[in-house]
């Protein structure tokens, strides 16, 4: 018999500071569920260094699979590594998601998108998310992709002050003419609340929290 889940859901992190923003989510939207979280910050920095190669899928399913053994759904919550995270979830039959898909589903259903990440590494991963997405409802938006220079330096910094306001500008000055503007990268959700554009503003964190919530629902697995 198989011994029983010692989690409703767990996240993997790959950096430290993501814990307390997930955690206030579920805090929020679901107390009642018990929350894991694991942080491996190499698989960040190897997805940096060498792109979406066969190593990182293969240390992403490795991390993941340790990540499900005590949890009835795994969150992936780092962009970077969510199209490897999708392809360990169908190749092992896990239940396993990405943070930004539910972010995606709704993003690409817009004409025309501004997507911008604080790494240049996060953008071949959500142009697959978002193709993707498009897809599956039937929609070829136009996307515009674009980097907020120097913004991750201060986020390495611990300065997220800084890196929300960098976000924050750079939202304001180039959202004009798209219908919906995506923060790529779950770390960028901070910013939404200094923005002035009325362009609306998708980031994954409460989006993702939330289609995570109602899938583990949808599984009816009690811990």
């Amino acid at each position: 018999m198989a011994q029983p889940k010692q989690h409703h859901i767990a996240f993997l992190h790959t950096g430290r500071a993501h814990i307390a923003t997930f955690q206030t989510l579920m805090e929020e939207l679901a107390p009642e569920l018990s929350v894991h979280h694991t942080v491996n910050e190499s698989l960040l920095l190897h997805a940096q260094q060498f792109g979406e190669d066969e190593a990182l899928f293969n240390n992403v399913k490795d991390a993941l699979l340790a990540v499900t053994n005590d949890a009835v759904l795994t969150v992936c919550t780092c962009s970077s590594i969510g199209s490897a995270a999708e392809q360990v979830a169908h190749s092992h039959g896990q239940n396993i998601m990405r943070i930004d898909r539910a972010m995606a589903d709704i993003a690409a259903q817009q004409p025309r998108i501004l997507v911008l990440a604080a790494l240049e590494s996060t953008l071949k991963p959500t142009r697959s998310l978002l193709e993707t997405s498009a897809k599956n409802h039937a929609c070829s938006p136009e996307i515009c992709y674009r980097v907020v220079e120097n913004a991750w330096l201060y986020f390495l910094a611990g300065d997220t002050d800084c890196y929300n306001r960098l976000i924050s500008k750079a939202v304001d000055e180039q959202s004009a003419g798209y219908d919906v503007v995506v923060l790529a990268q779950a770390s960028m959700a901070g910013a939404e609340r200094l923005t002035t554009t009325t362009t609306p503003i998708h980031s994954s964190p409460r989006l993702g929290v939330q289609a995570a919530i109602n899938l583990f629902h949808k599984l009816g697995k009690p811990v």
